[in-house]
């Protein structure tokens, strides 16, 4: 998906738009990071991911303890996927490039290695203060 796949699919969801934020490689991809992703991640209050899981009975529970549904076919939701500010990007929220990075950090694994470059060059280009 592209970005403006991304954003006509996520318009066209049932979601609260005003409840999720973007998170991993759709955000790279709404920064322009990025040209396409498999699939949307998203992040929610632990408030709004109880009213989504009264309808869903595909609740995932991390090692870490944190839960996710899988809203549909594309779209993952995590529970508590906390971000200290995100940037309006096309009518949705999304993940900071600081936030980003330190997602991208935490989850250490192979496949972000390439991520935390691009994104660490941007924040340079950008000075953000990390």
């Amino acid at each position: 998906m592209n970005k403006d796949e991304i954003t006509k699919y996520l318009n066209n969801s049932k979601l609260d738009l005003d409840e999720v934020w973007i998170i991993c490689g759709a955000a790279m991809v709404l920064h322009d990071l990025r040209e396409s992703t498999s699939d949307i991640d998203l992040g929610c209050k632990k408030e709004y991911f109880e009213k989504l899981i009264t309808n869903n009975k595909n609740i995932k529970t991390w090692p870490d303890g944190m839960r996710s549904i899988d809203f549909d076919e594309n779209i993952e939701i995590f529970e508590e996927w906390n971000i200290k500010e995100n940037n309006q990007i096309s009518g949705v929220k999304v993940s900071s490039l600081k936030d980003l990075l330190n997602q991208k950090k935490g989850l250490n694994r192979e496949k972000d290695k390439f991520d935390i470059k691009i994104l660490e060059e941007k924040i340079k280009e950008k000075r953000i203060d990390i």
